[in-house]
């Protein structure tokens, strides 16, 4: 069953007739009829009694309408809120650490994210432990370059590993 299926049931709910709903929703009057049919004949329960040309809505027709509602509800606002993630600025930000770096660099860097990105959430801080420097180099520095390029400037404590050239005391990992 997907959307459309549940669109119908509520178009023959709201026109309480097979040939207004079927011109509503786009169907010939014998493909809502079949559809109908089909439909009760799944459910093993009749949605609507027919009474002369018109439909009303049985008990099981009132809580199948009840969760499409809800259903239709749920899908309309999952393509709001995804429809964003398309926008600039919208979105959620994932941010991963070395636990020994991770008390000034999870501090430092939200902030700094959020003033060019207000519009961003974050979402977690994932600390982890296992990862060798290295590792951690390796992935996080193309993304920061990215967002150098993308011009959300790097936080100043980043700024020397980004050009290649380690702080004082420093190695450079990963390059």
């Amino acid at each position: 069953m997907g959307f459309r299926e549940l669109e119908y049931v509520r178009a023959l709910a709201e026109y309480r007739s097979i040939t207004k709903a079927a011109k509503a929703v786009g169907l010939t009057q014998p493909a809502m009829s079949m559809f109908l049919r089909s439909l009760e004949g799944q459910l093993g329960a009749p949605l609507f009694e027919r009474v002369g040309k018109g439909l009303i809505l049985t008990y099981a027709g009132e809580r199948y309408l009840h969760y499409a509602n809800e259903i239709l509800l749920t899908e309309q606002e999952m393509r709001t809120e995804l429809s964003e993630f398309g926008s600039e600025g919208h979105g959620c930000l994932t941010l991963a650490c070395m636990l020994p770096r991770s008390t000034y660099l999870v501090p430092m860097t939200i902030p700094a994210f959020k003033e060019h990105c207000p519009e961003v959430q974050p979402n977690r801080a994932e600390i982890i432990s296992n990862m060798s420097i290295d590792e951690m180099a390796r992935h996080l520095l193309p993304m920061f370059e990215e967002l150098c390029e993308d011009g959300i400037p790097a936080p100043d404590y980043m700024r020397g590993w980004l050009a290649g050239e380690p702080e004082e005391g420093e190695e450079l990992y990963g390059r």
